[in-house]
């Protein structure tokens, strides 16, 4: 054996071991992670103008971040793939945004990877031309389909077939924005009902349109230091009148209210040189410190009543920010009166368990206690100090939602929650609901539609409605189980179709309701509930063009007919322009 043999001999003696190791390593890879697909290099191309910030492909659709680098506004902007069923949402891209992307309908549940590319077209702000362009996809292709009824970890995209999208993640305000790009919005009409953020303005933030007024010398004025803004008010006649906000609540001449939050952040003048120092407050209830620092919140039920936080001394931290807040719930059986301070509770009682009276003819007034006294003409409650960020709701705001505001440095819109994916809005089942600015979403000529969203009922008992289209259509709870009829123009509102699949109280569950121009069909988590074929509905579209409302059901005009308030939290509603679930 020459030299070279020998040598070569030696080295798989010696290193052979080793590389019969990584080819057991790598058939143990190829094996584990799907063949071929461990060695997939994932990539997104899209030229000039356009960057390809993330993208995914699951089993049913295809997602992309896209950011606008061209310099120019867009006016439009839409992605197609040939062997998927829908396109992308056409929505506008201003420069320097970006924006998800999502095309649906999409059959890659056989495939382990995809490599193609997607077609995708746009015009500018300033021209009509279209241009078209072509995106170079390569990825992995994950298990499930994000725009079915499970959704994703961020819950649905706006596809081409989206006429409606409330993913319910703004966490505060009233207004409930469309994902889609047909813009229907919606406004919440909830617990909050007064919110004063005192940005440079005296305006209410809760939807409510209480408009704060005051007089030459009377208007406090703004601060924007200290890391906040807020108003400044000198203990001597400086208020902001805000008008018959708890008879707006109930308008009686003499109302009751068994459910109250009065919530502020404020900072005091270093000596309180009057009996009373006024926060807040209509004629009773009314928030307020004395002269010897002790918070005190006052109302009538049967009597007046007056809860003082004893030990605390609001004086001794003048120099400090503070948020208080009360609460008053005539349900509960004990401490149902509790005063908060900087989100710790410092004081619980128990007084009368009837509702608090108030008089309607008096007006909330933030700094001063604005009541016509004939005996005492002279009554001074006038607050010296800084007040920022006053919320007023008709519920028992907890101890976690006043901390959650506490970090937010604000106080909040007061029914937001952490929902199924994201956030979601509690519904209380009196009063709160969604109305859809104008008529919401216009079904007037399809044939086909989609109507589907996440519930957590509290109590899924009697009937409840979730979403509402007078006229078109209508999804509910009943009895604990899920319905839901339309209307099309070969006939009348449908009888009611309710499934057998219980509902249960406080867990999530995603309801559907399809029409695909023939049949009705009901579905509870990705499960086909109850199917009506009739030839009431077949070839029908819908005519007519009612009023949206979430959490309510309507008779007639959009605020006629109120009842069945739905009890729980709802999250990710979306209508779509065909029958997504077959």
């Amino acid at each position: 054996m020459n030299k070279k043999g020998q040598s070569a001999l030696e080295f798989i003696m010696t290193y052979g071991w080793a590389l019969v190791v990584l080819l057991l390593v790598i058939s143990s890879l190829w094996f584990t992670f799907g063949g071929d697909k461990f060695f997939v290099n994932e990539k997104c191309m899209m030229g000039p103008g356009f960057l390809c910030k993330d993208f995914s492909v699951d089993e049913g659709s295809i997602k992309l971040i896209v950011k606008n680098s061209y310099g120019k506004d867009i006016s439009s902007i839409s992605f197609t793939y040939t062997d998927c069923a829908g396109s992308s949402d056409t929505p506008p891209l201003k420069n320097g945004e970006e924006r998800l992307f999502t095309i649906g309908g999409c059959p890659f549940s056989n495939l382990d990877f995809f490599d193609d590319r997607l077609d995708f077209s746009y015009n500018f702000a300033d021209s009509s031309i279209m241009h078209s362009k072509a995106t170079s996809l390569i990825a992995l292709i994950a298990n499930g389909d994000s725009q079915s009824f499970g959704g994703s970890g961020n819950g649905y995209g706006s596809d081409g077939n989206t006429l409606l999208l409330y993913k319910f993640d703004e966490s505060d305000g009233s207004v409930v924005g469309d994902s889609s790009s047909n813009g229907n919005d919606g406004t919440h009409y909830g617990n909050t009902e007064l919110l004063l953020h005192f940005d440079g303005n005296y305006l209410d933030s809760s939807g409510n349109g209480y408009g704060g007024s005051c007089a030459g010398d009377n208007c406090p004025s703004f601060i924007t230091s200290e890391n906040r803004n807020g108003i400044v008010l000198d203990g001597d006649d400086d208020f902001v009148d805000y008008g018959d906000v708890f008879g707006g609540l109930i308008p009686n001449s003499i109302g009751e209210l068994s459910v109250i939050t009065m919530l502020n952040w404020n900072k005091t003048q270093a000596e309180n040189p009057t009996p009373h120092s006024m926060v807040l407050g209509q004629n009773m209830p009314y928030l307020d410190y004395r002269s010897d620092g002790r918070i005190l919140f006052s109302f009538k039920n049967s009597i007046q009543q007056l809860v003082y936080s004893d030990g605390i001394n609001m004086l001794d931290n003048h120099s400090e920010w503070h948020d208080v807040a009360v609460t008053f719930d005539s349900a509960l059986g004990s401490d149902n009166v509790k005063i908060l301070l900087d989100g710790v509770e410092v004081q619980a009682t128990n007084t009368h368990t009837n509702p608090m009276l108030f008089s309607a003819n008096a007006n909330m007034t933030v700094g001063d206690w604005r009541v016509d006294i004939p005996s005492n003409p002279n009554l001074n409650h006038n607050f010296g100090g800084m007040i920022d960020e006053v919320g007023i709701y008709s519920n028992a705001v907890s101890a976690d939602q006043i901390k959650r505001m506490n970090d937010a440095n604000k106080v909040m819109y007061g029914d937001w929650t952490d929902g199924k994916y994201g956030t979601a809005l509690s519904f209380d089942g009196v009063d709160d609901h969604i109305k859809g600015i104008g008529n919401g979403v216009d079904l007037r000529g399809l044939g086909e539609l989609t109507v589907e969203a996440w519930i957590y009922p509290l109590s899924p008992n009697n009937i409840q409605h979730i979403v509402t289209k007078n006229g078109p259509f209508m999804i509910a709870l009943k009895n604990g189980f899920f319905g839901g009829r339309i209307r099309t123009e070969n006939g009348h509102f449908g009888p009611l179709l309710v499934g057998t699949i219980p509902i249960t109280a406080n867990q999530w569950a995603h309801v559907a309701m399809t029409y695909n121009g023939t049949e009705v069909k009901l579905f509870v988590n990705g499960v086909q509930e109850q199917n009506l074929g009739s030839e009431k509905y077949k070839n029908g579209t819908f005519i007519t063009d009612g009023c949206l409302n979430i959490g309510r059901y309507t008779d007639g005009g959009c605020d006629t007919g109120l009842n069945n308030y739905f009890d729980g939290l709802i999250d990710e509603v979306r209508i779509s322009d065909y029958a997504r679930y077959e």
